[in-house]
């Protein structure tokens, strides 16, 4: 009897396999970069509204005496505590769904799901520079405010 792959086998024939594979490699490939630019984005947009949300809090602690460097210092501060909190979360969700699948009975087909210390260590620094980058930015554009510019429109 023929299963729904077309042959009379268990699983999918090798050929299959390596079509299956190459077109997730494609998927991935396609739907990575895509992703990338949608988080530098959001990051990006996060610091602009902490920038815009914190003018009045920046603007008095100026006022008090702070430098660039201090603020500059406080904004790197949080960009570093949302890498640290959001890579811990999609780390672990990533690590929990890989347990998960793995105690799934899966098709023959379907490798088995492990974990990667390259793909943790590559998705930690591509995170860490999106971070980074987003919110250095803003920083600076904060950094560089009048305190009475910024009092002025409270």
């Amino acid at each position: 009897m023929r299963n729904h792959w077309g042959s009379a086998g268990q699983g999918m024939g090798a050929n299959n396999r390596l079509r299956l594979t190459i077109a997730a490699i494609i998927l991935a490939a396609l739907i990575g970069p895509i992703l990338y630019v949608f988080a530098r984005a959001q990051a990006l947009h996060a610091g602009f509204e902490r920038v815009s949300v914190g003018d009045t809090a920046v603007a008095v602690r100026k006022a008090m005496g702070a430098t660039k460097a201090d603020i500059l210092k406080q904004f790197f501060a949080e960009s570093a505590m949302l890498t640290v909190v959001s890579g811990g979360i999609g780390l672990g969700f990533g690590v929990g769904l890989c347990v998960l699948m793995a105690l799934l009975p899966l098709p023959d087909f379907v490798p088995k799901p492990a974990i990667s210390t390259l793909a943790v260590v590559a998705s930690v620094l591509t995170l860490s520079l999106i971070t980074f980058t987003a919110g250095m930015y803003p920083a600076r554009r904060a950094a560089e405010m009048e305190p009475v510019e910024s009092l002025r429109y409270e």
